[in-house]
């Protein structure tokens, strides 16, 4: 392994001296999604290996053999990505404090374990991203040399961590190779870099080169805003939008559709409605213990239908709540006939099904208060989500300059249809705190369940005038409407 490493750092450095070595075009992640998760508070598959619990932030046992258990939920909530946290040695159960970067946490399992979580869900098609923490690590990092403490490290906020001196080129060395031992040993399909605060984005592009030498495909982000060029924008100003739109009814959603770009973004945005680090969404939305809030429903909407990278924490599916770590991770339960999971595949896979509300171009309609209109287009298909956070029913009428002649607006999660009025509108009614997404299809033929009715109750209608007509004559020639009949 050492003398695998030892190649790859060879390999990451040429890398770094000669740029055009090895390049390739970044990751595209616009058609991706991303299920975040913490270990230690997911599943708890083997309690032999629980961590302790007389900490300030105690271990609750989650472990690599519980993510296993769940590789056929990922599935059916098709994320093509999870997110697992830190898998290195660490005093904290978040994986922050690292001690030891080429060592898995014991507390996880071993590394038998990990290889059989991985081969489940790779059998799932289900990617892997690991963090990679860089500042806030613990003073026991065993990177840090003997007697080089004052040398190789500078104060961090938490007692106990240490951040790099990256001024020294020794500590950067160190923490490139580490990095890329990291990802190589785990065979990760991405790296989230976290504890970047205040790390010169000139180094983060240095170190994300040598991360992707030994694999090009290599996904990498962040938890934190940075210039650094990293394969998908971390935007907190658009995760605490989608909080403060979809927390009550009513509220105008321009901070969440504003500068939206209206072709594809050559680079896509994290779009979140919750992370690790900050207050969950259901914090603010919950209504009551045990009663849901339908606020949630069209903020998920949204996330999944706008451009850019949807990313979800575990539990928002359960509306776990909380303002801050440790109160907003907690453990994971998973719930029989939950009404928000099934939801949350169905809008995935309208989208994983949909290469156009992936990658189309976007053009906003309408937004008026909480009613928002838009649409997700390209040269091939055109959609148009309509969400309605507001306390009552609204419309809209849409043109066909607008949506197109002959056309019909397909609802896919009520299937119904909209067709243009006479007046060549196409009206849309939502009830409150509802949303939609519509197909926009060329009009079809009239249809027979419809073609039928139409004949009945032309048939209807005529035997109407009928009986009418029978009775005028009853008065005028005395003849029995019976005797009409039989006669034909």
């Amino acid at each position: 392994m050492k003398k695998i490493s030892s190649f790859i750092l060879s390999l990451c450095l040429l890398f770094l001296i000669s740029p055009t070595f090895f390049v390739k075009a970044k990751q595209d992640m616009h058609d991706e999604s991303i299920y975040d998760i913490i270990i230690d508070r997911f599943v708890d598959g083997n309690p032999a290996n629980n961590g302790p619990t007389n900490l300030k932030e105690p271990f609750m046992g989650g472990d690599f053999e519980g993510v296993r258990t769940k590789a056929s939920y990922f599935k059916k909530l098709r994320f093509s990505y999870v997110s697992l946290g830190s898998l290195a040695k660490a005093e904290d159960y978040r994986g922050k404090k690292v001690v030891d970067y080429g060592q898995l946490q014991p507390y996880f399992g071993t590394e038998a374990d990990y290889q059989k979580m991985r081969e489940a869900l790779n059998e799932e098609q289900i990617k892997i991203i690991a963090d990679f923490p860089i500042n806030g690590v613990s003073e026991k990092n065993i990177l840090i040399p003997k007697g080089e403490k004052a040398n190789w490290t500078k104060p961090a906020t938490e007692k106990g961590t240490i951040n790099w001196n990256l001024e020294n080129k020794q500590v950067k060395k160190a923490l490139m190779k580490a990095a890329a031992d990291y990802a190589y040993h785990n065979q990760v399909d991405g790296i989230r870099l976290t504890g970047i605060q205040g790390v010169d984005p000139t180094f983060l592009n240095d170190l994300m080169l040598i991360l992707k030498a030994s694999n090009p495909d290599l996904v990498v982000l962040s938890d934190n805003d940075s210039d650094a060029n990293f394969d998908v924008d971390y935007d907190v100003g658009k995760m605490r939008a989608f909080q403060e739109v979809f927390k009550k009814p009513n509220a105008t959603a321009t901070s969440v559709v504003k500068n939206i770009r209206e072709d594809r973004e050559v680079n896509p945005r994290l779009l979140m409605i919750d992370d690790v680090n900050n207050t969950r969404f259901s914090e603010h939305t919950k209504i009551s213990k045990g009663e849901s809030s339908p606020q949630l429903k069209l903020a998920l909407t949204t996330l999944f239908t706008l451009p850019g990278t949807p990313i979800m924490m575990y539990g928002t599916e359960n509306e776990m709540s909380g303002e801050s770590p440790p109160d907003t991770l907690g453990m994971m339960e998973f719930k029989e006939n939950n009404e928000l999971t099934d939801y949350i595949g169905k809008l995935q896979k309208i989208r994983s099904d949909n290469p156009t509300l992936r990658n189309g171009s976007f053009k906003l309609l309408n937004h008026q208060d909480g009613f928002v209109a838009y649409e997700r287009y390209d040269d091939k298909k055109k959609w148009l989500v309509v969400v309605n956070n507001t306390d009552q029913t609204q419309q809209m009428n849409l043109s066909e300059k607008a949506i197109g002649k002959n056309r019909e607006l397909v609802s896919l999660l009520d299937e119904e249809k909209i067709y243009a009025s006479p007046n060549q509108k196409y009206r849309i009614a939502l009830d409150r705190e509802q949303a939609e997404i519509f197909e926009i299809q060329p009009r079809k033929n009239v249809e027979f369940p419809y073609l039928s009715l139409a004949v009945v109750g032309t048939l209807f209608v005529l035997l109407m005038i009928t009986i009418v007509i029978g009775g005028v004559r009853k008065k005028k020639g005395g003849r029995n409407i019976v005797y009409l009949f039989k006669k034909g």
